[in-house]
């Protein structure tokens, strides 16, 4: 990738969807060693340089490079402030692996449910992902926008024939039986997704069947 004097380009590969984030900045001026002397440069086992940073404001070059490290959790877990997307490999110039997950619960009697994954901070843009999602007897959009409005791209199916399926057996192939993979390139700042229940599409919550959890949720997540 080449390099020109008015940006830096900073890749970062996003988990979960494995998700490839891509950040422009403009000319960057390091700070002194003395201006960075006491910054926090490393969470758990990843270490990370400036522009990232945590703490305080002269640690990172602007908001969208502040980092928080979780050290509730065993092993730590290094997060952009900005937003829930995770750290997962340490940070270079280039690139690094992060980790994002959501979850959306069923409704009774709503067939269509939206989702948006935003790049964590204007500085960044998204540029693939790689997911897996789980659940029951619904389809996959991708939503794209242009000069004529939204467009649905349809990404995968999920259908559950047997109703006691386990969200652990579904992720063993996921094959489209209660998970389906899908790698999507981005190229964008934010990425809307789109689920549509079959048939009537409606969800109506069964405490009398064997039905198992998948039925539940629409759970997305990299990897």
């Amino acid at each position: 990738m080449r390099i020109s004097d008015a940006a830096l380009p900073l890749l970062l590969l996003v988990f979960a969807v494995a998700t490839l984030v891509q950040a422009y900045h403009g000319n960057m001026s390091l700070p002194s060693a003395a201006t960075l002397a006491g910054c926090k440069r490393s969470c758990g086992n990843l270490t990370f340089d400036y522009p990232f940073g945590t703490g305080s404001s002269h640690c990172f070059k602007q908001p969208d490079f502040e980092l928080i490290c979780d050290d509730t959790t065993r092993p730590p877990r290094l997060l952009f402030k900005s937003s829930t997307t995770e750290i997962v490999e340490s940070p270079d110039s280039w690139s690094s692996n992060v980790a994002f997950s959501h979850t959306i619960s069923m409704e009774s009697n709503v067939s269509m449910y939206n989702m948006s994954w935003d790049a964590p901070g204007k500085s960044f843009a998204l540029d693939y992902a790689l997911m897996n999602i789980t659940g029951c007897n619904f389809d996959t959009y991708r939503v794209l926008h242009d000069h004529e409005g939204d467009m649905p791209a349809k990404l995968c199916s999920v259908t559950c024939p047997n109703e006691g399926i386990t969200e652990a057996v579904a992720r063993q192939t996921c094959n489209g039986t209660g998970c389906c993979s899908v790698s999507v390139e981005i190229a964008a700042n934010s990425l809307q997704l789109m689920f549509v229940r079959h048939g009537k599409g409606n969800y109506e919550p069964d405490t009398h069947s064997n039905r198992s959890s998948l039925w539940n949720t629409i759970n997305i997540t990299t990897v």
